[in-house]
């Protein structure tokens, strides 16, 4: 009856005497329906249960097998399975086996599965498995179900094909397992989720640098699917990244260097060889863990600044290089003694904590400095410690308020010197004590901590006169933390002077001022010996809380950032100083020399030096020097923006590429600060036959470079060189030319017919250009005779030499063309005539005889006149020309035969009515170019 399925049901037994009894099985009865359409069998179990008084009942229930109709079976889905289900438990419903089908989908039947490993009744089924592997942990199962039904009269055949995807979604995971790796929260790391703890590791900074070296812990790699001897790992930080293959030997070796100090997220990218990738993530924390290096002034001497008054003396003053790898937070100094001179803590106590018979009673320093100015001073040293110190300032504020309250119990109180270590230990158990300790920081530290470090530290420390008259020398401590709060002290013994030297309240700082600021806000200053421009230092006789006006020198320079202006290329700012306080009870000699020191581009610095000496102390009375130190720098970096470039597109009107010269670049502001380099290359690109007379494109390329700013050396050919960090600007250069060329000695004359009455024209010019060599002007003519069509061509050549023979009489033009090699055209033209230039050869009678009629005019019966004609064709002989036979002949009357006084004959009148009268006649010809 095991066997039975678990979805079958038990029957319940109920007693009723309440007791609780359980039905069990006895047995079942198999019956088998062989005609059945609907059951193949039934099964009848018995059931009995029997009470603690043995009494006993029976029950029967019956399961009816419904025989499996073979078209209702149901194939299985494809389906896709996680691999990691092959490592879960068998007994969990996601397991996955695959030669246990039920894990993954079998046929069924009204819902039921179908599968199982032996036939039943008339129905069989089986599988087979084809398997395709891809990436390791994965692969593709091809699942072929066969399925048979044998009944008396049919056998029913199908199958089902079942695709089993087995895939690996998961990316592997690390874990790390050294005692070095430790949960922590990081809030302070931008980017990482509050209150969430990070796997952390702390690294120590060298003492020579302030950079961690060292190896990356190696974590463990897991993954559900793949060896983890395949899983490639990233580790990525922010200056740094190595890769390897997990259990490579590269593994073994995740050294990391330059890790400056504080909090790195390194980022452990994991893939496997199904391309899953997961991340994880390390904080790295560089800390810095070497104390300061101090260096003192091992004799130092303090003079009072005047009598019966407190000297404050700078921290500062007695450091003489104090180094930390990782530089130095805060360097405070005290007196040994602090307590004892110009403090009364005893006048004001206040009971902090503890117990009947043994408490604690702490010190308040007084808050009003026209009270008290020295625990004026130390009050507010511990104001600024608690709200803006810095962040080794909590250590600091806690070691000076447990020393107040070690002080007020001690010094003020009847509190045995022999239980010092029983005030330690109530001072940390009782918690009222503490309460307004642990401010935060890097290392608040612990009471230990504030015993070791104690109060009465101050950023400067007093001196008395008493100090100078007692003779002996004051024992100062001097302490520097780094801003990990680890410190070093050192005591040092100061002698104390009263020589009325003057007391610097007030230092000028030293400034950093580039080059272009110098030159155009301080250099006329500096160069007329207006050295107030740099600040100066202001006196004031001693008196206690004087207010000063007019304090401020403002400094003017410039940031590296661009702007929109016209006419400022970089942002303009201006800082305050506060110009120098010295104190002196009597009058106050200053003396300053300068010291300038420039270098090439603009780079130096400027010191002045003041000397101070109070006039009280008498001739021996010591001095005080101070300098102040302006160094001048070459501040930004040329930009290309500040360049204005000549313009792109650039036409030149000449002859060629030899000195061709355009606008250079230039700045757009002059900037004696640099080494401005301005260099070009040009390549021609082609030769240009356009219309517009471009003979020539180059390509000029502009190179401009600060050589103040080149770290590699000179080098004559730097364009080009991607050492040298300069801009280039392409220029474009069309050269032109619209000169055409000269054509002389084009005037032609009439040419003369000759024996054969034609003319030959033979004629050549001269022909020049400004750019093109005489040979390569293309020169052509072209004759025109004149027609009753006008001029039309006859005849034309390609040289500057034109011929041409046998010209008939005639009008003609001859145009000649030069062409340069910008393709300029000139055009010379000229008209001329060919004719005949030897005139007919008249032969006339030498003399005729002509009678005159006579003629009455005006018909009154008078003789008025007389007419005589004559033709002149009966007065030639045997005329002739050259060329024509068709002479005209033509007659002129000359003269009367009587002369004028210049000798010419006097034309005759119709009034002349003299017989005889005698005339010169003229017989010409005309041809057919004219008279």
């Amino acid at each position: 009856m095991g066997s039975f399925h678990p979805h079958f049901k038990v029957p319940t037994a109920i007693d009723n005497c309440l007791q609780s009894v359980k039905a069990e099985p006895e047995g079942f009865e198999w019956i088998q329906l062989f005609n059945d359409p609907i059951f193949d069998a039934y099964i009848v179990r018995t059931w009995s249960a029997v009470d603690k008084y043995q009494n006993r009942s029976t029950c029967e229930d019956t399961i009816f097998l419904q025989r499996v109709i073979f078209d209702m079976i149901v194939c299985p889905p494809d389906t896709i399975i996680s691999c990691d289900r092959l490592l879960i438990d068998p007994d969990s419903m996601y397991y996955f086996n695959p030669d246990q089908p039920l894990t993954s989908g079998v046929p069924t039947f009204n819902g039921d599965p179908l599968w199982t490993k032996r036939s039943y009744c008339d129905f069989t089924i089986k599988y087979e498995d084809l398997y395709a592997y891809k990436c390791p942990g994965t692969y593709t199962i091809h699942r072929y179900w066969y399925l048979s039904q044998i009944r008396p009269t049919m056998i029913n055949e199908d199958t089902c094909h079942q695709i089993i995807e087995v895939v690996d979604t998961t990316g592997p995971w690390a874990k790390f397992y050294s005692p070095n790796v430790v949960k922590e929260i990081h809030n302070d790391v931008y980017g990482l989720p509050s209150n969430k703890s990070y796997n952390t590791i702390h690294f120590p900074t060298l003492d020579y640098d302030c950079l961690a070296y060292g190896y990356f812990p190696k974590p463990t790699v897991y993954d559900f699917c793949t060896s983890t001897d395949s899983i490639i790992v990233d580790l990525v930080w922010d200056n740094g990244h190595i890769n390897y293959i997990n259990g490579s030997p590269e593994a073994d070796h995740l050294r990391f260097e330059n890790l400056a100090k504080g909090k790195h997220i390194v980022t452990i990218k994991l893939r496997d060889l199904c391309h899953n990738t997961s991340y994880d993530t390390l904080i790295v924390v560089a800390e810095d863990k070497q104390a300061p290096y101090m260096v003192v002034d091992q004799h130092p001497v303090v003079s009072l600044n005047g009598e019966g008054q407190v000297t404050w003396i700078d921290a500062s003053v007695f450091d003489e290089g104090t180094w930390d790898n990782c530089g130095i937070e805060i360097i405070l100094a005290r007196r040994v003694d602090w307590w004892k001179n110009g403090v009364d803590l005893c006048d004001n106590l206040t009971q902090l904590c503890g117990y009947e018979h043994d408490t604690v009673y702490c010190a308040n320093l007084e808050s009003d400095k026209h009270l008290n100015e020295v625990e004026a001073h130390y009050f507010e040293q511990m104001r600024w410690l608690k709200e803006d110190g810095g962040s080794c300032s909590p250590l600091l504020w806690n070691a000076w308020q447990y020393d107040l309250c070690r002080k007020g119990t001690f010094e003020c109180k009847s509190y045995p010197k022999d239980q010092y270590d029983h005030f330690k230990k109530l001072y940390g158990a009782v918690p009222t004590c503490t309460e307004d300790f642990e401010l935060g920081g890097h290392h608040p530290g612990n009471i230990d901590d504030w015993d070791r470090i104690g109060g009465g530290w101050s950023k400067e420390v007093p001196f008395f006169c008493t100090d100078a008259c007692s003779g002996q020398k004051v024992t100062i401590e001097i302490i520097a933390l780094d801003a990990y709060c680890n410190y070093s002290t050192i005591w040092v013994d100061v002698l104390v002077e009263d020589k009325s030297v003057p007391k610097v309240q007030h230092y000028l700082p030293d400034l950093d001022i580039s080059c272009w600021a110098y030159n155009n806000y301080y250099r006329d200053s500096v160069e007329q010996g207006q050295w107030e421009v740099f600040g100066s230092y202001q006196s004031f006789k001693i008196s206690n809380y004087t207010t000063l006006e007019n304090r401020e020198t403002i400094i003017y320079d410039r940031l590296c950032e661009t702007t929109s202006s016209e006419t400022e290329y970089y942002k303009l700012t201006q800082d305050t100083i506060l110009n120098g306080l010295v104190f002196e009870n009597c009058d106050l000699i200053v003396y300053e020399t300068q010291k300038v020191h420039f270098e090439r581009c603009g780079k130096g610095w400027i010191e002045r030096h003041f000397v101070f000496k109070g006039g009280c102390g008498g001739p021996k009375a010591d001095s005080l020097k101070v300098i102040q130190r302006i160094n001048i720098y070459n501040d930004c970096p040329l930009q290309e923006h500040e360049i204005i470039w000549p313009a792109k597109d650039t036409t030149i009107y000449g002859c060629g590429y030899v000195n061709i010269k355009t606008n250079e670049p230039r700045l757009k502001h002059e900037d004696e600060c640099r080494e401005i380099g301005i260099h070009y290359k040009d390549r021609i690109v082609e030769i240009l036959y356009n219309a517009d007379y471009t003979c020539l494109k180059i390509i000029r390329t502009w190179a401009v470079i600060d050589w103040c700013r080149q770290t590699t050396p000179y080098h004559e050919d730097w364009i080009g060189n991607q050492n040298y960090h300069y801009y280039e600007f392409d220029q474009v250069i069309y050269i032109k030319n619209t000169e055409g060329p000269i054509i002389s000695d084009c005037d032609i004359d009439a040419i003369c017919i000759g024996a054969s009455c034609t003319a030959d024209l033979r004629k050549s010019i001269t022909v020049t250009d400004d750019c093109t060599p005489a040979d390569d002007i293309r020169v052509s003519w072209v004759l025109y005779e004149n027609t009753e069509y006008g001029f039309l061509p006859l005849d034309r050549g390609d040289s500057s030499y034109a011929e041409v023979l046998n010209l008939p009489l005639g009008d003609y033009k001859l145009v000649w063309q030069a062409e340069d090699a910008c393709h300029n055209i000139t055009y010379c033209t000229d008209q001329f005539y060919v004719r005949d230039c030897i005139k007919p050869s008249p032969v006339c009678l030498t003399s005729a005889t002509i009678r005159l009629l006579p003629v009455d005019v005006n018909q009154d019966g008078q003789i008025d006149t007389a007419v005589g004609e004559i033709w002149a064709q009966e007065l030639n002989v045997s005329s002739y020309d050259n060329c024509f036979l068709d002479i005209d002949f033509r007659l002129r009357l000359k003269g009367t035969g009587t002369l004028d006084q210049n000798g010419q004959l006097v034309p005759p009148d119709s009034t002349q009515r003299e017989s005889g009268l005698v005339a010169k006649i003229l017989v010409f010809r005309r041809w057919k170019c004219g008279l």
